[in-house]
């Protein structure tokens, strides 16, 4: 009995040890899923706070986008208004060419009115006594237009120097935007 009894307990410890084994496995297994997950945590954190870095770059590129098309919209602005404003400029300086030229022009027909009308004053005094009184009389009228002619070649100059002033002007306004 004593063979048999022991045989048992052999058998029964052979058991026991095999289901130690068995659960020995079990847990190594378990022990590498746990590791495995555990890797795949570690790595799905790190994906993460990448993530999170890139989410943070991204947003700092989006703000640096928004400045920069801020910036863009305010430089076209600028740019829009220097238009305008050598436009208007350049309608000035025309408007000034114009009222040189027409000053131009009646500064002429002064000159001629003045000359026509020295050639009848001359016609005239040729006509006349040669008297002083006649001589004054022309002397004044050819004095007021001599003073009608400087002064229209006076608004002449001003309004050439005027027209050379808004032409630097604009040369300048077109330097800056080229």
């Amino acid at each position: 009995m004593g063979l048999d009894y022991k045989m048992f307990q052999l058998e029964k410890t052979q058991d026991e040890l095999d289901d130690a084994e068995n659960s020995n496995s079990d847990l190594r297994e378990d022990m590498r899923t746990l590791r495995s997950k555990a890797e795949k945590v570690g790595d799905a954190l790190e994906l993460q706070k990448e993530l999170e870095e890139m989410q943070a770059q991204l947003d700092e590129a989006k703000d640096k986008y928004t400045e920069t098309e801020r910036e863009a919209k305010s430089a076209q602005e600028m740019l829009e208004e220097e238009r305008t404003k050598t436009a208007r400029l350049e309608k000035e300086a025309e408007a000034e060419k114009k009222r040189a030229n027409e000053a131009v022009e009646r500064m002429r027909d002064a000159e001629d009115l003045a000359n026509e009308r020295e050639k009848e004053l001359l016609k005239e005094q040729k006509k006349r006594d040669r008297t002083t009184t006649t001589q004054d009389m022309l002397k004044g009228d050819l004095e007021k237009k001599n003073r009608e002619t400087n002064k229209y070649m006076r608004e002449n100059k001003m309004l050439e120097r005027r027209n050379g002033e808004l032409r630097e002007e604009l040369k300048k306004l077109q330097e800056q935007f080229k």
